[in-house]
């Protein structure tokens, strides 16, 4: 009988060609079946989406809490960067020539107004008061022999015992001594003063520097004769500045009622030292330069401040904050809900819908520590969002709820 089953060459053969065809089959297959079922998704009608249950978008809405805007009067306070100075600043210098005997004070220490300072050799001006007192006496004794002489010739004269020329004489002579006697009398006020001036005191009361003399030097009337510098620290002036834009704004503010400022002159200031502290005693302007700086636009202020203990030190910066100013009608939002962009300012606010919509706003001055003053785009009784800011989108449905 003749064997009719393929051999094991055909079978492999058969496989192969099988699973080729199954390769090249397949991924038609299944295009063509994607095709067909994309075709059948587009093709059927797609009505709206159905509408949320009311249950089904409180579920949805973002919990979150709000502040109300409201017009109200605010304090407004302008903080300046300034520096501290001295209200008196006195340099000590000598009103005579002559070698430092001894100094009496200790240097960087707070002295008294009076106090003595430093002393110069007085001998060479003690001889000079000598001389004038010597001058002033033989002056006096002089005068009072020509007014004798002519009380004298007067008798003689009237009893024709002297003629007229004798009296007209002594009369001249009289007058001389009278005039030396003058000069005698200023030459020892001088002596006098400068008998005194060897005597160096504080004409202040205030904290003095290094000694420019030491004992032994010598010092004189003119350029050498720098000792020592005294400051004024009690009080101790403020200076800062403000620009001529600012003003200008402060000014149309006040015309416009916007705002209410006492005189500039008659300002507080409340001053914050570099660590963040507030000083406890508050000061007044009482200087404001009637002319702007050409070369930076600015105008200076200068104010007065109490350092009654003298913990204040001049040229120390500091902030200063003007008091007693006024914003009227003004509408505010804490600072850490508005947000900055390269657009500009804005904030979320919740409309009627309890929707998220994002308002522009255009910033003003700092209220208080946490609170911008807005110029525009809120009015009162928007709702300002205050939580969960990172979270918002324009559109999206919140909750408020209570802070």
């Amino acid at each position: 009988m003749t064997n009719t089953s393929p051999s094991s060459e055909d079978t492999g053969e058969g496989h192969s060609k099988t699973a080729s065809v199954v390769r090249r089959v397949l991924p038609i297959t299944v295009l063509l079946l994607a095709v067909a079922a994309a075709f059948l998704y587009f093709r059927e009608p797609r009505g709206a989406p159905e509408r949320e249950t009311p249950g089904q978008t409180a579920a949805q809405a973002l919990p979150v809490s709000i502040y109300t805007v409201k017009k109200e009067d605010i304090p407004v306070r302008r903080r300046f960067l300034g520096r501290t100075e001295a209200s008196k600043v006195v340099e000590i210098r000598a009103r005579v020539a002559g070698y430092l005997l001894s100094r009496s004070f200790e240097e960087g220490t707070f002295i008294e107004a009076g106090q003595l300072l430093f002393e110069i050799d007085p001998r060479p001006f003690q001889n000079d008061l000598a001389r004038a007192e010597a001058h002033r006496a033989s002056a006096e004794a002089t005068l009072e022999r020509a007014r004798l002489q002519v009380a004298r010739y007067t008798e003689l004269t009237k009893k024709q015992s002297a003629t007229e020329g004798d009296l007209e004489e002594w009369q001249r002579q009289e007058a001389v001594a009278a005039a030396d006697v003058a000069l005698a009398r200023a030459e020892k006020a001088a002596a006098d003063l400068n008998v005194e001036y060897t005597r160096i005191v504080a004409p202040v009361s205030g904290m003095i520097g290094e000694a420019q003399k030491e004992e032994g030097s010598y010092v004189d009337a003119g350029s050498n004769g720098l000792m020592a510098v005294i400051q004024q620290v009690d009080p101790l002036h403020v200076r800062f500045s403000f620009t001529e834009k600012q003003m200008l704004r402060w000014r149309e503010q006040e015309e416009q009622g916007v705002t209410v400022a006492p005189p500039l002159s008659e300002t507080n200031v409340q001053v914050m030292l570099a660590d963040g502290s507030v000083w406890p005693e508050s000061g007044r302007v009482d200087y404001v330069d009637p002319l702007l700086d050409t070369t930076t636009g600015t105008a200076q202020l200068r104010a007065s401040l109490p350092n009654t203990k003298r913990t204040l030190k001049p040229g120390q910066f500091v902030h200063v904050e003007m008091q007693g100013i006024t914003r009227v009608d003004a509408i505010r939002v804490p600072q850490n809900v508005v947000r900055m962009s390269p657009t500009g300012a804005s904030v979320f606010v919740v409309d009627d819908e309890s929707h998220v919509q994002v308002r522009p706003v255009t910033l003003g001055e700092w209220s208080g520590k946490d609170f911008w003053i807005i110029e525009e785009g809120l009015s009162p009784g928007d709702r300002v969002v205050t939580t969960r800011l990172l979270m918002m989108r324009a559109g999206m449905p919140v909750q408020i709820v209570e802070p």
